[in-house]
């Protein structure tokens, strides 16, 4: 019995230059990822509030399943490591922190 994967030669979101991770923890998988080529811009803020990218990708008048609208990132790579960088920063200022204090205390 052969299964059939669908879906396999379409482009996907991460890679389209519109794509934006997860604002809080910088997850390109996460299901809060935005896509910044569909959006309402609040008239008295002037905030740009943008469409998640799952949602662009199941609604035919914006991106559809097709990814109408997708252009390839030349610096997707750039981009991946900038958010994982960024994503794990907290995380080790917290640990280089606390080895400065335990080695002064030890010192």
């Amino acid at each position: 019995m052969s299964k059939n994967i669908h879906n396999m030669n379409l482009p996907l979101c991460k890679n389209c230059i519109h794509f934006s991770p997860e604002i809080l923890n910088g997850s390109f998988t996460s299901h809060f990822t935005k896509c910044n080529k569909f959006g309402n811009k609040n008239l008295v803020s002037g905030k740009i509030n943008y469409e998640f990218a799952t949602s662009c990708r199941n609604e035919e008048t914006l991106c559809g399943i097709k990814a109408n609208y997708f252009k390839e990132d030349p610096n997707i790579k750039f981009k991946i490591a900038r958010y994982n960088f960024l994503n794990y920063l907290p995380k080790k200022i917290i640990i280089v922190s606390v080895i400065v204090v335990l080695f002064k205390f030890n010192s």
